[in-house]
């Protein structure tokens, strides 16, 4: 039902599917053989760095990502929308 509204066919999405789960499937498989202890010997001082860096960089991202919907929603982007539709004219 789906497919017909999209104008798609159903093979397609279902050739689409299986490529996307061989493309991960590979992709996990190719990191499982290459990964081993002997490459990353990072002491626990490091993972703890690593793990409160990588925290921080996706609060930071939630935070942005968070005010950019407020400003939208809240219309702060409209006046910038219209003044670029017309940027000939001074105000």
């Amino acid at each position: 039902m789906a497919a017909r509204f999209l104008g798609i066919g159903v093979g397609r999405i279902v050739l689409t599917g299986f490529a996307v789960v061989a493309g991960a499937a590979l992709t996990l498989w190719l990191l499982a053989q290459s990964w081993g202890p002997e490459i990353a010997k990072i002491k626990p001082f490091g993972w703890w760095a690593l793990g409160i860096s990588a925290l921080l960089s996706l609060l930071l991202a939630g935070g942005l990502s968070a005010l950019m919907i407020i400003s939208s929603r809240r219309g702060f982007d409209d006046g910038v929308a219209d003044h670029s539709a017309n940027p000939t004219e001074d105000t």
